[in-house]
């Protein structure tokens, strides 16, 4: 069984009930599947003498010259081919109400990219009433979210000179020791000569992509006892736009939850953002229903945006009562129909009763998610 390593969602809104995240930005009107939201050119602002209005995610003002960015379907490519400085920023934010909340937001942040030439970044006011006091912190290492390493503020803050490095505990308690900060946005930097692309990130409960939604087919169903255990045959799992180098996950168990084929590594998205996988049984399977999850372990699936839920006789493993996935159909071979007679006409009948009952059902949200971060 896996579980998320997102921000539990749980705590998250234990903060909001307890009055803990203290300002919200505007809300977006991007797609969004499940806790996923999908952001194209037209989603983003662009910072000129202030933070756009009306957007989530912008293209931040930097000093010198703005390198180029192009959105593919897997992601957001920041400097290439040209090169120059590129920023982008989230100001759909909440403030942690201490360093401590701050340092677990940060820390169960993940980001989805092709390398680690960026850096992640971190706007305040540190002082959040007046609003003054403007910096952002960011790891020293680039490619790093982790609060273990040493930080960087870019402005005086406290104690520390603008360009000081310390702790991240050190810093967040500085930020936090006199008047309440406010937390701007969350985002990336990349410099000059350097060259990435974003996939994602996923911060808090948000989650952030910045290619198209994936696509995903199973196929054939129903199928037959022979061809889900015959080499050559078996069952096919296809997607599209998913995030290049993450591993396909794929669950299947039967109608009373009795784990029939599990594989977590063996197959990899390509670098164009699909995956195809043939599923052979090592043996016969009954005849039956069976459920089918395919996800790419990663953002999706901590997102819930590939997996469904449907109840299963018996329980789910690892899911209490429940199996999460697609429905499939496993049927006996067909049967040979005769040439003629009332007995072709019933054989054809029970035929097309088989297909409608195979059909694929897509049962809504799944619930499997418990956490998102």
């Amino acid at each position: 069984m896996r579980t998320s390593k997102f921000l539990s969602l749980a705590a998250a809104s234990a903060l909001l009930a307890g009055g803990s995240l203290l300002s919200a930005g505007p809300a977006s009107a991007s797609t969004t599947v499940d806790y996923a939201t999908f952001y194209g050119a037209s989603d983003f602002g662009v910072e000129s003498g202030g933070y756009p209005t009306g957007v989530d995610w912008f293209f931040g003002d930097v000093s010198g010259t703005e390198g180029p960015h192009q959105f593919t379907n897997t992601g957001l490519v920041l400097n290439d081919p040209a090169s120059g400085d590129v920023q982008i920023l989230n100001q759909n934010v909440t403030t942690p109400v201490d360093a401590g909340e701050l340092a677990s937001v940060v820390q169960n942040a993940n980001i989805f990219a092709q390398n680690g030439e960026w850096f992640f970044q971190l706007a305040f006011f540190a002082e959040g009433t007046s609003d003054t006091g403007f910096t952002t912190l960011r790891p020293a290492t680039a490619g790093s979210v982790s609060t273990g390493d040493p930080w960087i503020t870019s402005q005086a803050l406290g104690s520390y000179a603008a360009g000081a490095t310390a702790s991240f505990s050190d810093l967040a308690d500085a930020l936090y020791a006199g008047e309440a900060p406010q937390l701007l946005a969350y985002g990336f930097f990349v410099a000059a000569g350097q060259t990435t692309t974003i996939n994602g990130i996923s911060w808090g409960t948000q989650g952030s992509s910045f290619g198209l939604p994936p696509t995903r087919t199973i196929s054939p169903n129903p199928i037959t006892q022979d061809a889900f255990s015959t080499a050559g045959q078996g069952l096919t799992l296809s997607g599209t736009n998913w995030f290049p180098g993450v591993d396909a996950y794929i669950f299947i168990v039967d109608h009373n939850g009795t784990t029939v084929f599990e594989d977590t590594s063996s197959f990899i998205v390509d670098s164009a953002g699909n995956v195809s996988v043939s599923v052979v049984l090592p043996s016969k399977p009954d005849v039956g229903t069976y459920y089918v999850t395919f996800d790419d372990d990663s953002f999706y699936y901590h997102t819930g945006v590939l997996d469904h839920y449907v109840s299963a006789p018996g329980g789910g493993e690892g899911e209490g009562s429940n199996a999460q996935g697609i429905q499939i159909s496993v049927i006996a071979a067909a049967p040979e129909l005769a040439a003629t007679g009332a007995e072709s006409g019933t054989l054809i009948a029970g035929g097309i009763l088989l297909l409608i009952l195979g059909g694929v059902v897509l049962i809504g949200s799944r619930r499997r998610r418990a956490q998102l971060g």
